[in-house]
């Protein structure tokens, strides 16, 4: 048995099988190693390469959000110039039709324009003053909310470009301030109303004449006189009789009437027979007046009669000529309390016309997908993604155009686009001051800055 043994130990001892397994077990090993560094480290740069996506599309649709707030605002602003410029085209039309009833001959032709305007021009002026208003209002809407719009339209675009992913806007404060330093905002405020007189390129001389000034009041009236012809007789009854319903706070006020007469006067004159009898009258007129001013009212013919040699003759005769009333037409159109005041560039603007954007996969690309527990980083974020995106002005070739600080915005050409990272800093210390993140954003900063400078 002991023999057995020692012929076996010395037969194995002899055989060289099974010496390459070693070799193949240890190759095998190198193999796998550098196939879960290739799947780990290609599954990082895939990671990377959406996480920076993701950040890139939310910081360009946060940007284009507020762009669009800015094209609104300027279209809102143009719209209040337009109705300004349609409420002095009213009344310049008002003044025209004024001046021109005054006038003895063509004034009959422009009465009815004239009318026309005196009883539709108030109400329609009072109307546009009101729509001015409106998109007055609807530019505190548009300043007030659709930063908070950019704000959800980033988180919404990174859940869709990368499900499980986070993001961190900055600025961080969506308030619609632009005087807040770290503000997610529209950078505008409220100008003045003489800046859509200077858009419209009014001179002051027409301004005058349609009584406009620079807070928007409209005050002013024109004195003006009407007249009724011989012929126009029942037409002067009838304004005469409605006078009183014509005056008050808009329209016209009739100051003043006056009806004017053609005055006859005769002298009757006796003739004696030879026996002194009187045998006939004879009637000299003695006094011929046209158009005199006199106070009988509403009465086309009067006389008065005297007797002479037992028969009757006219004596004074008044026939009517002419009706003359003088109205002040007021050209009051009910302006509003505060009128409409456009908007313009805030003097932070565009020191903070941006928006940055930090995306994470929370942790996920941390875990390897091949051997986990072996290939494990130490990044608590995981893969970071950082963008940020300018909120600019573009001319007809795509240029960018530089606006400056307190420019009224009447021009619709805002868009936006990605811009080298300058905000890290200020994103980090903003991180920094909260102290609940105090220790992890300084963790975050210095990862973001291994990222960018790598």
């Amino acid at each position: 048995m002991i023999h057995y043994v020692g012929k076996q130990i010395r037969k194995l001892n002899r055989d060289e099988g099974g010496q390459s397994l070693v070799f193949v077990a240890l190759v095998l090993l190198v193999l796998v190693a550098f196939m879960a560094v290739v799947v780990n480290v290609g599954h990082q740069v895939n990671t990377k390469i959406e996480i920076q996506n993701t950040a890139d599309a939310a910081a360009v649709s946060g940007a284009a959000w507020l762009a669009r707030g800015y094209n609104l605002v300027a279209g809102l602003n143009q719209g209040m110039v337009f109705i300004v410029g349609t409420i002095l085209i009213i009344l310049a039309s008002w003044i025209f039709w004024t001046i021109c009833v005054g006038f003895p001959i063509i004034g009959a032709g422009c009465a009815t324009m004239w009318s026309l305007y005196m009883q539709h021009a108030p109400k329609a002026i009072k109307k546009l003053w009101g729509v001015a208003n409106k998109m007055e209002k609807q530019q505190e809407e548009i300043v007030k909310w659709f930063p908070a719009i950019a704000f959800a339209e980033m988180e919404r675009i990174t859940m869709m470009n990368k499900p499980g992913s986070i993001g961190i806007p900055y600025p961080f404060v969506v308030s619609g301030k632009p005087e807040l330093p770290r503000s997610l905002t529209l950078h505008l405020e409220r100008g003045k109303f003489s800046d859509i007189l200077k858009k419209l390129h009014i001179p002051k001389k027409v301004l005058d004449i349609v009584k406009i000034d620079e807070i928007g009041g409209i005050k002013g009236e024109s004195t003006h006189t009407e007249r009724f012809n011989k012929d126009q007789y029942a037409d002067a009854v009838d304004y005469e009789t409605k006078k009183e319903l014509k005056s008050g706070r808009f329209g016209r006020k009739v100051e003043k009437t006056v009806w004017y007469y053609h005055h006859r006067r005769w002298n009757l004159r006796k003739v004696h027979d030879d026996s002194g009898r009187c045998i006939r009258c004879e009637r000299d007129l003695q006094e011929d007046e046209t158009c005199r001013p006199t106070d009988w009212k509403q009465t086309d013919y009067l006389q008065t009669n005297g007797t002479c040699c037992g028969q009757n003759f006219v004596v004074d005769e008044w026939e009517f000529c002419m009706y003359e009333a003088t109205v002040t037409s007021r050209r009051q159109s009910g302006a509003p309390d505060k009128t409409p005041q456009p908007m313009k560039l805030s003097p932070l603007f565009p020191q903070r016309d941006w928006v940055a954007f930090i995306a994470s996969d929370m942790r996920k690309s941390a875990e390897p997908v091949f051997l986990p527990g072996f290939f494990n980083q130490k990044n608590p974020w995981g893969t970071l993604g950082i963008a940020q995106a300018r909120v600019l002005r573009v001319d007809e070739k795509g240029e960018e155009i530089t606006p400056e600080p307190g420019e009224m915005l009447y021009e619709m050409d805002w868009d936006s686009r990605l811009t080298k990272v300058t905000a890290l800093d200020q994103i980090f210390e903003r991180l920094g001051a909260n102290a609940d993140l105090g220790e992890a954003g300084e963790k975050l900063k210095k990862a973001a800055e291994k990222m960018l400078t790598h």
